[in-house]
């Protein structure tokens, strides 16, 4: 499993004081919809939230901001449906 640290670096901001920025070139999850067999894991691992359940699929949010791109989804489910691109 990926770590934050792939695809995120620490910038100081003030002595002390680190965010994470994304490179330019971050990745993006995808979730494969044949492939998802609908168990909700990635929902519950997801620390944005930015899954949810549709038609009994995973979908990744829309919504600017929501999908941080942590990777802390990719390999969760019994079905690896979800990789970053």
């Amino acid at each position: 499993m990926k770590s934050n640290s792939d695809f995120y670096w620490p910038v100081l901001t003030r002595p002390g004081v680190a965010h994470f920025a994304r490179p330019v070139t971050a990745m993006a999850a995808k979730i494969d919809k044949d492939t998802c067999t609908g168990c909700e894991v990635c929902v519950g691992v997801c620390p944005t939230e930015a899954i949810a359940m549709k038609d009994g699929v995973a979908v990744v949010s829309v919504s600017e901001g929501a999908c941080v791109d942590c990777g802390a989804c990719v390999g969760e489910g019994p079905c690896d449906a979800i990789t970053m691109s």
